[in-house]
């Protein structure tokens, strides 16, 4: 990171903004998650069934820095959806068009519920029980939580 150490003459508002800057950037969801969320696949045996959920103000992001971070499970992908607010960043577009699915956007409300919100909440949860019954033996659910969630998939 660059030094924020004020520069001579600088006003004050201008250092500001570039601190304000810098902290975003060190708090960018994509990148976070894709250095932190790879799935460590144990004596070569990958999950044979896969569905991913993203829910929240960061959920694109959190979900193109999962699919980043584990394309060599993109086939075992059986579904994936991300309930998220209309104004938030969504799903990289050229991510998604390389997967095997479709991913499933819902753009539920926030800060209180709404009828896409209900639905994206039916959706994910008949996905993870749709997992749960599924005949494979390694099953796995990722589940990307950010703050606004629980109203943007509600039920």
């Amino acid at each position: 990171m660059a030094s924020l150490a004020p520069r001579p003459s600088e006003p004050a508002r201008a250092l500001a903004e570039r601190c304000w800057r810098a902290a975003l950037a060190e708090l960018d969801p994509r990148r976070l998650v894709r250095e932190r969320a790879r799935v460590a696949i144990v004596a070569g045996a990958p999950p044979e069934r896969l569905v991913l959920l993203a829910l929240g103000k960061a959920a694109g992001p959190m979900l193109n820095g999962w699919l980043d971070a584990n394309p060599e499970l993109w086939p075992r992908l059986a579904w994936a959806g991300c309930a998220l607010p209309a104004e938030a960043p969504g799903v990289d577009r050229g991510l998604a068009a390389r997967l095997p699915i479709r991913v499933q956007v819902y753009r539920g409300g926030h800060p209180l519920p709404n009828a896409r919100s209900l639905a994206a909440a039916r959706a994910m949860l008949q996905a993870a029980r749709g997992l749960a019954r599924a005949a494979a033996t390694r099953r796995l659910l990722v589940a990307l939580l950010s703050g606004g969630g629980s109203a943007l998939a509600e039920l």
